[in-house]
């Protein structure tokens, strides 16, 4: 963590908020088993990274609807704990290609063109790259993936109402130390709980 980005306390508190926001639901959502969360910087040393949460997911699960919206969930789970602790949230949710809006996207966005889960054609398959042209012309698509995407984050959101407390004290302490690793995350969570 010699890398660490130096941040203002209240900023490095909204990271926080934000990355815990993604380790609670990739446990508590059951999508992944956490190994470590860091604010302030990465575990690899990229001086680029304002925080992250390494993960694993769990591949042995039904790769079903359901496990999708789960998936998504997790995905907009910073977002979503930005939105609940402080009513707004900063633009690093989006801007590129490996953003959780940008992977959210393209998940919901194979739910209704390769994946089989559209109400709308679900035999019909699409190329990505069709599909994300496709999205950007064909305004029922848009819909019926932003209502998707709308649903994911409202899961995301509903399970963090219920650990608001876990949630702003999680991240108080992450703010504090920087890097929690997985077990000591899950000892928090369980504590806050």
């Amino acid at each position: 963590m010699e890398s660490r980005i130096r941040l203002t306390g209240d900023h490095r508190y909204r990271l926080a908020v934000h990355e815990v926001g993604h380790a609670m639901a990739y446990t508590l959502l059951e999508t992944g088993i956490v190994y470590a969360v860091t604010v302030g910087g990465s575990l690899n040393g990229s001086s680029q990274s304002f925080g992250q949460v390494e993960f694993t997911p769990f591949l042995d699960r039904p790769q079903n609807d359901d496990w999708l919206r789960r998936t998504c969930a997790a995905s907009l789970a910073g977002r979503a704990a930005e939105k609940l602790i402080f009513g707004e949230t900063l633009a690093g949710s989006g801007g590129d290609l490996n953003s959780d809006l940008a992977r959210a996207t393209r998940l919901m966005l194979a739910a209704e063109t390769q994946l089989g889960f559209s109400d709308v054609n679900p035999l019909i398959y699409v190329s990505p790259e069709q599909a994300q042209q496709q999205l950007l012309y064909d305004g029922e698509l848009r819909n019926r993936v932003n209502e998707r995407l709308k649903h994911a984050e409202a899961m995301a959101m509903e399970m963090l109402t219920r650990h608001k407390t876990a949630l702003a004290a999680i991240a108080a302490q992450l703010a504090n130390v920087g890097v929690m690793s997985g077990d000591e995350f899950r000892k928090a969570l369980a504590l806050a709980s």
